[in-house]
């Protein structure tokens, strides 16, 4: 029996991943950083599949950037931590939000009315199990929430 596996997006939502990147922009700053030391920024022990996936999310939200032993915050992610509200501010949040790849399609395809039936039905086809499916709608609305909410 093949192991299946859902293709990569996020698995937590754009406000969760944010929060643990200002962990890493507390320690780090805009200094670049090894991978492994992010991951005990992040308050794991190391290198492990919860860390890499924590990490990969910052990375596709653009909360993070580059990789290995040059992995530091972005220019987004520092108006998002630094800036009062405002007009600046709020377009790097909506741009880190809707950065990984899925999330843009699925505002394009659906905006803020698609069903859950619908949505679930869409990713199922891209080749997403009906449980990372969920998952991905479940964050999705969440970053839908939010963006309701910046502008």
């Amino acid at each position: 029996m093949s192991n299946q596996r859902s293709p990569n997006c996020p698995q937590i939502s754009f406000i969760e991943a944010v929060e643990k990147g200002r962990e890493v922009y507390k320690k780090e700053h805009t200094r670049s950083a090894a991978k492994e030391v992010v991951a005990v920024d992040l308050g794991y022990k190391g290198i492990s599949g919860a860390s890499l996936s924590t990490i990969g999310a910052l990375r596709q939200y653009g909360i993070l950037e580059g990789s290995k032993d040059s992995m530091r915050i972005t220019d987004d992610a520092v108006a998002y931590f630094e800036l009062e509200d405002g007009p600046p501010r709020q377009e790097a949040t909506l741009r880190m939000a809707f950065k990984p790849s899925l999330f843009e399609e699925m505002r394009t395809e659906f905006g803020t009315s698609g069903s859950d039936a619908n949505m679930k039905h869409w990713l199922i086809k891209k080749g997403f199990l009906q449980k990372a499916a969920s998952d991905v709608i479940r964050v999705y609305r969440e970053n839908i929430t939010l963006a309701a909410r910046t502008t």
